[in-house]
C-alpha cells in the first residue's frame, strides 16, 4: 500500500470513526446542561430555604423579645405584690400588738382562748379574729 492508499482509506474511514465520537460528545452536552439545569434549581432553593430560616429567625426573635417583655411586667408585678404583701404583714403585725394590748388592757380573760388555742395565747395571723371577737364580746355594750 502506499502512502496515498493509506491516507485515502483513513478519509473515507475518519467520518465512521468519528461518529461514536460525535455521539459520546453529544451526550456528554446534554449530560452537562441537565447537570446545569439541575445545578440552577438547586441555587434557587437553597436560596429560597435561605429567605425561609431569614423569615424564621426574625418570627423567633420577636417571640423572643416579646418573651422578654412579658417577663419583665411579670417580675415588676410580682416586685410590686411583694411590696405590697411586706406592707399587709406589717400592718397585721402593727394590728396584732394592737390587739394584744387592747386585750392586756381591758385585762380580758385568757381561759376560753386557752382551752380553743392550748398554751399559745399569743395574737398571730391565724387567731387574731378569735381575740377581737372575744373583745367585742366582753365589752358589748346592750
Amino acid at each position: 500500500m502506499h502512502l496515498e492508499e493509506v491516507i485515502e482509506t483513513s478519509t473515507k474511514k475518519e467520518p465512521e470513526n468519528f461518529a461514536p465520537f460525535r455521539g459520546y460528545i453529544n451526550e456528554l452536552n446534554r449530560v452537562m446542561e441537565e447537570l446545569n439545569d439541575t445545578l440552577g434549581y438547586l441555587h434557587l432553593d437553597i436560596d429560597e430555604q435561605r429567605d425561609c430560616m431569614q423569615i424564621r429567625a426574625d418570627k423567633q426573635q420577636e417571640s423572643l423579645q416579646q418573651l422578654r417583655d412579658e417577663l419583665d411586667e411579670a417580675m415588676k408585678s410580682a416586685n410590686a405584690a411583694e411590696l405590697s404583701l411586706v406592707d399587709c404583714d406589717k400592718n397585721l403585725r402593727m394590728l396584732a400588738t394592737g390587739v394584744e394590748d387592747l386585750f392586756k388592757l381591758c385585762k380580758c380573760h385568757r381561759v376560753l382562748l386557752m382551752l380553743l388555742l392550748g398554751e399559745n395565747t399569743k395574737v398571730n395571723n391565724f387567731n387574731i379574729l378569735l381575740h377581737l371577737e372575744i373583745l367585742n364580746d366582753t365589752y358589748k355594750i346592750t
